[in-house]
């Protein structure tokens, strides 16, 4: 009766062991199952962020992008809306200043050659010499800088070109009685031929019509009574710089 009640009891507790042992193997399949599961959802969440951080970044740097485009194409409309209202409000550009200041030194020289033409330099009517015509003579050209055919001659060269120069030319120096002579090295001028006034408003001179050889100038310019008249000259380039090829003179 003893041996029957402990072998009962041994096996009531091989079999409560067993029972453990079972508990024991699934609350360690549960506790890895809830591991993999934290793991993935752990990875998951990385991956998510690790995306949304790339959108973000991209988000940014495409705004950027987009930013600096905008800026470019804003400043570059500005040049252009400013370039269109310089020449809408007619403000000189640096070229034009440059030709403005080419014309400006031309018609100088101009007025120079215009009263040379007109007989109008300085003279000593003391030192003259006889022509073959009763009663006029050559007077002796005193005028600074321009007491010699040579210097005549440069001026030309540094003013004119073309038919112009060649006029100018023919009529002082290759009539049958020209307008200028040199004897015992002085210049004589013959007196007399024209009235002259040649004269520009430095402020009225306009530039158009530019080329990379020639440019058309306008200016205004007053009479003996301040009469206001417009002319307008060509200049050309040439190998020595600019010249004007011809003038229009109100």
């Amino acid at each position: 009766m003893k041996k029957t009640i402990i072998t009962l009891a041994a096996l009531t507790l091989v079999l409560s062991m067993t029972g453990c042992s079972g508990s024991a193997a699934q609350n360690s399949d549960s506790v890895a199952e809830t591991t993999v599961a934290s793991e993935t959802e752990t990875t998951a969440s990385a991956e998510e962020t690790a995306a949304e951080t790339t959108a973000e970044e991209t988000t940014e740097t495409t705004a950027a992008d987009t930013t600096s485009e905008t800026a470019a194409d804003t400043t570059a409309e500005s040049a252009e809306a400013a370039a269109e209202t310089t020449a809408a409000s007619g403000t000189q550009t640096a070229d034009e200043a440059e030709l403005i200041a080419q014309s400006k030194k031309l018609l100088e020289e101009y007025m120079t050659i215009d009263r040379a033409s007109a007989s109008d330099l300085s003279n000593d009517q003391n030192d003259n010499i006889p022509t073959d015509v009763e009663g006029l003579r050559y007077y002796r050209v005193t005028e600074d800088g321009y007491q010699s055919l040579d210097a005549l001659k440069k001026l030309i060269d540094a003013t004119l070109t073309g038919d112009l120069a060649a006029q100018i030319k023919k009529d002082w120096f290759e009539q049958e009685m020209p307008r200028y002579i040199e004897k015992d090295g002085k210049l004589y001028m013959l007196p007399g031929g024209r009235g002259n006034g040649f004269s520009f408003v430095a402020d009225t001179i306009a530039v158009s019509d530019i080329t990379d050889n020639s440019f058309k100038a306008t200016f205004d310019s007053k009479g003996f009574n301040q009469e206001i008249f417009q002319n307008s000259m060509i200049v050309t380039r040439t190998d020595n710089g600019y010249r004007i090829s011809s003038l229009q003179s109100a």
